[in-house]
């Protein structure tokens, strides 16, 4: 997301995590998004070799964590039940907590201070937290009672997606147009023309 010059990446990784925490064992769902994060930071985001091991080594850190709070609340209940609904939000806030936890550690290790985080950017951020939560809830639910209903989940996703990028597309021009038009407008009453030199 773009906003007043800042990228703000949202990540939509709730649903994958529960799914698998759901239909697979608890190991391979780990391996499975370690591989997911491998593969994301070294062809997408083209990360070095190091960065990528220890992102890796950190989500898998995170979603070992949450496979445990996930089994430990779930018990012998189902997943789309109320406790499962819990057990559902619990896993995905402790991975959210070791994720913070482990980036805050690494720039204080290095000397760096994270940026403060006003009001505003946490509440955006705890939003964004449950609307991960209610659609990792939603499409756990459709999964279980219907394969079916995901469709429309998944055409949605893909509209977004596409409008999304569009959107970015357009405000990026446009940015690119402001910051050209500021830069001209001061040069709109000087005179470039070199002066002539006396013979």
């Amino acid at each position: 997301v773009h906003y007043r010059g800042n990228t703000g990446i949202i990540v939509l990784d709730a649903v994958p995590l529960i799914v698998g925490l759901v239909f697979l064992p608890p190991l391979w769902a780990v391996v499975g998004c370690v591989i997911s994060e491998i593969v994301v930071f070294a062809t997408v985001h083209r990360q070095p070799p190091l960065k990528v091991f220890f992102n890796a080594s950190s989500f898998a850190f995170a979603t070992a964590v949450a496979a445990v709070v996930f089994r430990e609340i779930l018990g012998g209940q189902s997943p789309v039940s109320w406790r499962g609904w819990a057990a559902v939000v619990a896993a995905v806030c402790a991975k959210e907590l070791i994720t913070t936890c482990s980036f805050r550690i690494v720039t204080a290790l290095h000397g760096q201070t994270a940026e403060k985080r006003t009001g505003s950017q946490v509440t955006t951020h705890l939003m964004f937290l449950a609307a991960n939560i209610c659609l990792a809830i939603v499409v756990l639910d459709a999964l279980w009672f219907s394969l079916r209903a995901t469709v429309p989940l998944v055409l949605v996703a893909a509209l977004v997606i596409v409008a999304y990028r569009r959107y970015t597309r357009l405000t990026m021009r446009f940015a690119s147009l402001q910051r050209q038009t500021d830069f001209s407008r001061p040069l709109g009453p000087a005179n470039l023309e070199p002066s002539s030199m006396p013979v």
